[in-house]
């Protein structure tokens, strides 16, 4: 972890853009956080607004709420709304929805925290600075509805972000980066899965 954060770091200061990319989401969280850690300006941890849209007996609530608790861990179950957001000026994210697709805002897109929208009960937007264009663009909350047992569903309301200081090699599929750091060892776990293909 000291060597891709060191050699993060060079880069970033030689004027570089790069993106660490891992075999597994695990290890893109650990990178993550180490990197978030290192901007040294005040981490927000932005927490999704969750409601439950169906109904049930007060005998069906407990297997409900425990249904709920095992899906809230995994984004991929929630359209890629994480459970909890730890973010701060300077952050690297990467846009999880289209937003707007004539203008470049679409899904894999990155870009940094460049400011927080704030109301006096909770935050109203993300101020996020991508590489296409000219200003930066306020993210608002966006909502998706998933299932946690056979019809009964909740609803989300999160930031369409993640960190993306490090992702997974699956997630770069189809990404121009200029620049990289890649996990190329014993925890790549598929026959071809670090291919990349290099420009001058």
């Amino acid at each position: 972890m000291d060597d891709i954060c060191n050699r993060y770091k060079q880069l970033t200061d030689d004027g570089h853009t790069p993106i660490v990319l891992m075999p597994r989401t695990d290890q893109c969280r650990e990178v993550n956080s180490a990197l978030l850690a290192q901007i040294g300006t005040p981490i927000h941890s932005i927490t999704a607004i969750d409601a439950q849209d169906t109904i049930v007996s007060k005998q069906m609530q407990s297997k409900v709420t425990a249904a709920y608790k095992k899906t809230i861990e995994d984004s991929t179950k929630t359209a890629g709304l994480d459970t909890c957001l730890q973010l701060c000026i300077g952050a690297k994210v990467m846009l999880r929805r289209n937003l707007n697709v004539e203008c470049g805002l679409v899904n894999g897109s990155i870009g940094s925290v460049v400011d927080f929208g704030m109301s006096p009960s909770q935050m109203t937007h993300i101020a996020v600075k991508f590489e296409s264009l000219p200003e930066p663009v306020n993210i608002s909350r966006e909502s998706c509805t998933f299932e946690v047992l056979k019809s009964i569903f909740f609803t989300r309301k999160q930031f369409p972000i993640m960190l993306a200081f490090s992702i997974t090699v699956h997630k770069a599929q189809g990404l121009s980066l200029t620049s990289a750091i890649v996990d190329a060892g014993p925890a790549s776990f598929g026959s071809g899965m670090i291919l990349l293909h290099c420009q001058e």
